[in-house]
């Protein structure tokens, strides 16, 4: 058995996210919802966050290089969570992410 724990929960390979890209990848809790969260590699290391607009709670997807509302177009910064457009106030919601042994884990409690 491992001699220490490794915190957070899995959520991609190292490999599959290279510098300045942006992906959203799902974990799926015990009831089996999946929850999509926007993680992208910048020069400081990884920064995730939650996809759900902070508007109505739709969740954002990736177009381009950024993350988009499609129920009412507001418009998010990957790299920080920032507003971009609203009609969302909020930034999205950030977790710390811990990368090692070529994994990528996100703690979401």
């Amino acid at each position: 058995f491992p001699s220490h724990d490794i915190e957070g929960v899995f959520i991609a390979n190292s490999s599959e996210l290279v510098l300045r890209q942006t992906k959203v990848f799902y974990i799926k809790d015990s009831f089996g919802i999946s929850t999509g969260y926007s993680l992208t590699r910048t020069s400081r290391g990884i920064v995730a966050f939650d996809t759900r607009c902070t508007h109505a709670g739709a969740p954002s997807v990736l177009s381009g290089t950024q993350l988009t509302c499609p129920a009412h177009g507001s418009i998010f910064d990957p790299e920080s969570g920032q507003v971009l457009r609203g009609p969302a106030v909020e930034p999205l919601k950030s977790y710390r992410t811990v990368e090692a042994n070529e994994e990528i884990r996100i703690i979401i409690s």
